[in-house]
């Protein structure tokens, strides 16, 4: 018989507009997923089969209507209409199933079908309608439930009664166990598992309550199917078996390998004051921050549930170091080292010593140094030249014991930490000079002060400095001639001077003591004033002094 067909893709709706053709050879061929309406009653099916990707309509009258391309992996199922009373009916068919019968039931719609003529040929059709109860089990028929009836004879007579076909068997309702045994290869390509031979294995790898991927459990209750794409990132996978009836199981659960390295963290930056690392990551994964370029993590911390971090740096990052961050997830894969450069501030300035008059000290080639005292009241201003030298000079000189703060700022106005110093303009006392046969020279002076050697005229003999005791001596390479006048002054770090003392060097002996006779209880006699009398018997040994 010729049958009419409609085809629309599946994004598409059917109406009784939609243009129909003859079915040629009984054959229809899909481009792609489709719904397709048959101008077939569902009273003239006897079954339907799957076979590879083609849906196959067995008819009563011995006759079959073959669908190519029902079934295509990786595109939404096609959907079959038949006709009832001018309205399409909608064909459930399970939506995955190995090859063989399929079982389906009816769930009428309120569409016109729109063929020119409604049962294909004007097939008789003796049931009263399709019911949504109805259900296909195998090859058994639809029509089953409505009885066929024929007269005998050619009119009049009391002709014979069919007897009604057998009652359909009961329809499957018992869902297959759950799959055990499931397990997902390292690699992440392959779920494998165990279940009722011959049930759909349908695998829901996104969370998303549908299958992403269908197989069937052979023969020998195992099943094996490709993941397309590997899951390589710890994915949570549901597993369930549909039998041909399209009873469900329970749901299996596998996790997979998780061998994917997690992403580079991102907005990476370090705080303007150096104090803090922070940027976005995996949630739950382990920060490590490398702030020294060994390689190896000086602080860690979270990724919170936010998908945020900032870790603390101590002490803070000041100097542009390169800081490198890499976040590690749960399984040990690590991400790639995301790198950023923390605020490059100067370094401190150097300041002298002062007594007040003058200001001065090393920094940064081109710095700006800021000076102010103690409570922060402004001082003045300097430039550090190529070399880095700076000095600043106070319109009146600061008074002793005035603080002074130093701070270097760069053009971008980043400032160092703060150097400080106090005004010393206090000069020390003069020094003790001891006296001198010219051979050394020696005495006290304040603690740490440099002592300066001239003779008479100014001209320089020596310098030294004061030990912290305040002891000092100067050796010259040649003894000064007797008479020689040596001044001597002290000047402190800040470039104060003290009086001068003064000594002359004595480098004549004194003339012979005269020793008066003695009986042996006293000895006297005279000798240089203020002189020392060494007193020692005939072999060297001393006597007294």
């Amino acid at each position: 018989m010729a049958i009419r067909v409609k085809v629309v893709p599946v994004s598409e709706t059917i109406t009784a507009a939609t243009p129909a053709t003859t079915v040629a050879n009984n054959v229809v061929v899909l481009q792609q997923s489709s719904d397709v309406a048959l101008d077939i009653d569902p009273d003239q099916v006897a079954g339907y089969v799957k076979d590879g990707q083609d849906l196959v309509v067995q008819l009563k009258n011995g006759d079959n209507v073959r669908i190519a391309n029902f079934y295509v992996d990786g595109q939404a199922p096609s959907q079959l209409f038949l006709v009832d009373k001018e309205k399409l009916v909608a064909v459930d068919l399970p939506a995955a199933a190995s090859d063989g019968p399929l079982a389906a039931s009816y769930l009428p719609q309120d569409t016109l079908a729109g063929f020119d003529s409604m049962t294909a040929a004007g097939a008789a059709t003796t049931g009263g309608g399709v019911s949504g109860a109805m259900i296909l089990g195998g090859l058994a028929a639809v029509g089953a439930a409505v009885a066929l009836a024929s007269s005998g004879g050619d009119g009049g007579g009391g002709g014979e009664t069919s007897p009604p076909p057998p009652a359909p068997p009961p329809p499957d309702t018992t869902a297959p166990s759950a799959p055990t045994a499931l397990a997902v290869s390292a690699d992440g390509r392959t779920l494998t598992g165990r279940g009722e031979a011959g049930t759909t294995v349908r695998v829901d790898s996104n969370g998303d309550g549908r299958p992403d991927t269908t197989g069937t459990v052979g023969a020998d209750g195992r099943f094996s199917i490709t993941l397309s794409p590997p899951l390589t990132n710890g994915e949570q996978i549901t597993v369930t078996l549909a039998d041909a009836a399209g009873n469900v199981s329970g749901p299996g659960q596998v996790t997979a390998p998780d061998t994917t390295p997690p992403a580079a963290a991102t907005n990476v930056v370090v705080s303007d004051d150096g104090s803090s690392v922070s940027g976005n990551g995996e949630p739950g994964a382990t920060v490590g921050v490398d702030t020294n370029g060994d390689g190896q993590p000086d602080i860690t911390g979270v990724v919170g549930g936010d998908g945020q971090f900032t870790l603390p740096l101590d002490p803070p990052l000041t100097n542009g170091e390169t800081v490198s961050v890499v976040v590690t997830d749960p399984a040990g894969n690590s991400s790639p080292p995301v790198s950023v450069q923390a605020p490059d501030y100067p370094d401190a300035p150097l300041l002298d010593a002062s007594n007040g008059s003058v200001i001065s000290g090393t920094a940064g080639a081109g710095l700006t140094i800021v000076l102010t005292d103690g409570d922060g009241n402004p001082i003045g201003q300097a430039v550090a030249d190529a070399n880095g030298d700076w000095s600043f000079t106070p319109s009146t000189p600061l008074a002793d014991g005035t603080v002074v703060n130093a701070v270097a700022q760069d053009s971008a106005g980043n400032s160092s930490p703060v150097a400080s110093i106090t005004v010393d303009a206090v000069a020390p006392a003069a020094p003790v000079v001891d006296p001198s046969n010219g051979s050394e020279l020696s005495g006290t002076a304040e603690a740490g002060s440099t002592v300066t050697l001239t003779d008479g005229s100014g001209n320089p003999i020596g310098q030294v400095t004061a030990d912290g005791s305040g002891n000092w001596s100067f050796t010259p390479s040649t003894p000064l001639a007797d008479g020689t006048v040596v001044n001597v002054v002290a000047g402190d770090a800040a470039g104060n001077t003290s009086p001068p003392a003064t000594v002359t060097v004595d480098a004549s002996a004194p003339a012979a003591p005269v020793l008066n006779a003695s009986n042996g209880t006293t000895i006297s006699g005279t000798a240089e004033a203020g002189s020392t009398v060494t007193l020692t018997d005939g072999s060297g040994n001393p006597i007294g002094q």
